[in-house]
């Protein structure tokens, strides 16, 4: 009797922590729980001699990226119910021949000239329609060189348009090309 009974209380504790699990389940994909959960993300690159770094502060969120060949791909994976609301890409390279950001069939590509007054070019990608953007575009962003704390080396420094992220995907590619690889 004592056996049944145990029974019975260990198969009741294991359905209500069942109900439980799926109560929260269905809360969080109706937007019930509180926004203030840090995005997760997990990030992977092609190539195992490129390295991401993830700081999140707040809601901001820097993807650090080193690269020693100079050109490379990367996933970055949401693993939480949105994207943070602001990410930065930090790009540890000498220039930038291309540098793009692509959601689904949607990329927005920044260049920088490597010669004169090192001009930028930002171009918005619709599957193979590339289109000329400027600070009107709210897929625009303008990217920015920047020294290390020592003062030495330098990066430069992306921040991804709020608009890439329209529709919450899964997943996002960056792919980089540095012109003095």
């Amino acid at each position: 009797m004592v056996v049944y009974s145990l029974g019975i209380k260990i198969l009741t504790s294991s359905l209500t922590a069942l109900l439980l699990g799926l109560s929260a389940s269905l809360a969080a994909q109706k937007g019930l729980v509180a926004d203030d959960e840090t995005p997760k993300l997990e990030a992977s690159t092609r190539k195992d001699t490129s390295r991401i770094r993830i700081e999140q502060s707040g809601g901001k969120t820097v993807l650090d990226i080193t690269s020693k060949t100079g050109i490379d791909l990367a996933t970055i994976t949401r693993k939480s119910r949105k994207w943070p609301e602001t990410i930065l890409v930090r790009l540890h390279l000498h220039g930038l021949e291309s540098f793009k950001a692509e959601s689904g069939k949607l990329a927005v590509e920044w260049s920088v000239s490597s010669t004169g007054k090192k001009a930028t070019r930002v171009t918005l990608w619709k599957g193979s329609k590339e289109t000329p953007i400027d600070q009107t575009s709210p897929y625009f962003s303008m990217q920015k060189r920047a020294a290390d704390k020592d003062g030495e080396g330098g990066y430069i420094e992306v921040p991804l348009p709020v608009k890439l992220f329209e529709g919450n995907p899964e997943k996002i590619t960056l792919r980089w090309i540095d012109f003095y690889r």
